[in-house]
C-alpha cells in the first residue's frame, strides 16, 4: 500500500524520488509476501506507458520502472530460495505430510502448491455471504466450512476441481468479516470502469493481483483473506471521492442504510470468530 501511495504521488508530481520509494516498498512487500510480486510488475509497466504518452522517457524514470518490474520478483524468489532451497514453494510445503487429507488429495492435485484450477472454487468461497452460520448461543457466528475436504462441512467444488481436490481449513468470507470496505471497493471499481479512469483502474488491478495469486494456492484458509486487504482498503479510499461527488441523494441514503446494517453484523461476526477460533 505504501508502494501504491508513492506511485500515486509520482503520477501527480512527476517527482522520480517517489518512484524510488515505490520500488523500495514493493521490494519489502514481495520479500515478506510473495503474493504481492505482481504489484510491482503492473505499476512498472504503467509507469513506462504513462510517461511515454506524455513526454519522452527519461533514463531515471525508465530505470525506476524496470526496477519496479524486476527487483521485487528477484527479492521474492531469493527469500523463497533461502527458505526452501528453490525459487518457489515445493509441493506439500504448507501441508502436514502425514495428514490423511494430504495423502488422499495428493494424487488429485498432482503436487501443485499453486495452480489456476483452484481459483474459481476459492474466490466463490471467499466472496459468498453465507460462509458463516448463526446460532442462538455465544459465539453467535461460527464457521460454515471447517477442517474438512469432503462431507457436509466442506465447501462446494467448482470446475475443474472434483470433491476433495483441495485442503480446507476453517474459512470465513470477505462479505462476512469486512462487508463495508468490500462494498466501497466495488463502488470505486464500478466508477473507475464507467468513467474510464485509467489511473485508478491500474492501481486497483495491481492490488487485486495479491488476492488472485493467494486464491491459486492449494489450501483454503481465512489467512488468505488478508491478501485482499490492499484492494478493499484502497478501494475504500477511492470510494470517498466517488461518493463525495454523487449528485443523487437517494444513492447516499441507500448506502448509509446498508452501512448501518452491515457495521453491527461485521462487528458481531469478527468478535464471534476471533473469541472462539484461532485463524
Amino acid at each position: 500500500m505504501l508502494a501504491v501511495n508513492f506511485y500515486w504521488r509520482w503520477l501527480h508530481s512527476n517527482n522520480t524520488r517517489y518512484l524510488a520509494l515505490a520500488v523500495v516498498f514493493c521490494i519489502f512487500a514481495a520479500s515478506a509476501r510473495p503474493t504481492t510480486v505482481l504489484v510491482g510488475v503492473i505499476l512498472g509497466v504503467a509507469v513506462l506507458v504513462a510517461h511515454r504518452q506524455h513526454m519522452s522517457l527519461r533514463s531515471n524514470v525508465a530505470a525506476a520502472a524496470v526496477a519496479l518490474i524486476v527487483l521485487p520478483a528477484l527479492f521474492s524468489f531469493g527469500v523463497l530460495f533461502l527458505k526452501f532451497g528453490q525459487p518457489s514453494p515445493p509441493p506439500n510445503a504448507h501441508r502436514n505430510p502425514t495428514g490423511m487429507e494430504v495423502q488422499r488429495t495428493a494424487p488429485c492435485d498432482h503436487g501443485f502448491e499453486n495452480h489456476p484450477k483452484f481459483l474459481l472454487t476459492k474466490l466463490f468461497a471467499y466472496f459468498r455471504p453465507d460462509a458463516v452460520r448463526l446460532y442462538k448461543d455465544w459465539p453467535n457466528v461460527r464457521f460454515r466450512f471447517n477442517n474438512s475436504c469432503i462431507g457436509p462441512d466442506s465447501p462446494p467444488y467448482l470446475w475443474p476441481l472434483k470433491t476433495g481436490d483441495m485442503y480446507v481449513e476453517r474459512t470465513a468470507s470477505l462479505t462476512d468479516v469486512m462487508p463495508i470496505p468490500l462494498l466501497a471497493a466495488g463502488i470505486a471499481s464500478y466508477a473507475a470502469v464507467r468513467r474510464r479512469k485509467t489511473k485508478e483502474l491500474v492501481v486497483l488491478a495491481a492490488v487485486a493481483t495479491c488476492g488472485l495469486l493467494a486464491s491459486t494456492q492449494f489450501v483454503m484458509t481465512s489467512r488468505n483473506l488478508g491478501d485482499f486487504y490492499p484492494l478493499v482498503a484502497i478501494g475504500l479510499a477511492m470510494s470517498a471521492t466517488v461518493l463525495g461527488t454523487a449528485k443523487r441523494k437517494s444513492i447516499l441514503v441507500t448506502l448509509t442504510c446498508l452501512a448501518v446494517v452491515l457495521d453491527p453484523w461485521s462487528l458481531l461476526a469478527n468478535a464471534s470468530l476471533l473469541t472462539r477460533y484461532m485463524w
